[in-house]
């Protein structure tokens, strides 16, 4: 029932959306064609297929008993793991992964991945990673690593890992590490340092 309410929101959420861009854009409403041309494209693209407890979209969203890979969904749920190209928010008792865009929430069992882009919040109980981009807000019960960027807040039980970029704040257990860059704070059990340049904090 869930996939069912999120088809149709997603769907009115699309069509909605293009028909203002249309009107905007052309100054003038679209042809009745038009439209049951494109409502026609965003019901194909929107539906979640469920294939054995998987579910498989371009554009839905969804919530799935198992795992769930779309291209890009605003919305992913899953009792083992949410895979998308672009996503808004993603939580998984497995693993989450995102490839590109803007990712608002991403919370998982198992380990968050994110490629490039924006990351507000992530959190994994085994690995967090963003290779390229912003990072907000990073916990997790194993390592964080961000290759590339600017991460603001980063907290984990085993290591932090920033290797070229600026980091806010950094706090570990095991090891806090910036290869090329700044560190305004670290923190590792009772050790401190503040404003760290090429460090290792173990």
């Amino acid at each position: 029932m869930k996939n069912v309410v999120l088809f149709v929101a997603t769907v009115a959420l699309y069509f909605s959306s293009w028909f203002v861009w249309f009107l905007f854009y052309y100054s003038s409403e679209p042809s009745f064609e038009t439209c049951i041309i494109v409502a026609s494209s965003l019901l194909l693209l929107c539906v979640p297929f469920n294939i054995g407890g998987n579910i498989f979209t371009v554009l839905g969203n969804a919530v799935s008993e198992k795992s769930i890979f779309s291209v890009l969904s605003l919305y992913q749920k899953a009792n083992k793991n949410a895979f998308s190209l672009v996503s808004l928010y993603q939580k998984a008792d497995g693993s989450t992964a995102s490839v590109f865009g803007f990712l608002g929430y991403q919370d998982a069992g198992d380990d968050a991945f994110m490629f490039s882009g924006i990351s507000i919040y992530q959190r994994s109980n085994i690995e967090t990673v963003l290779f390229v981009g912003f990072s907000l807000y990073q916990e997790g019960s194993g390592d964080i690593i961000h290759a590339v960027g600017i991460s603001l807040y980063q907290r984990a039980k085993g290591s932090v890992w920033v290797i070229v970029g600026v980091s806010g704040y950094q706090r570990s257990d095991n090891e806090d590490l910036m290869c090329i860059g700044l560190s305004l704070y670290q923190q590792v059990g009772d050790r401190v340092r503040a404003f760290a340049a090429f460090s290792k904090l173990t």
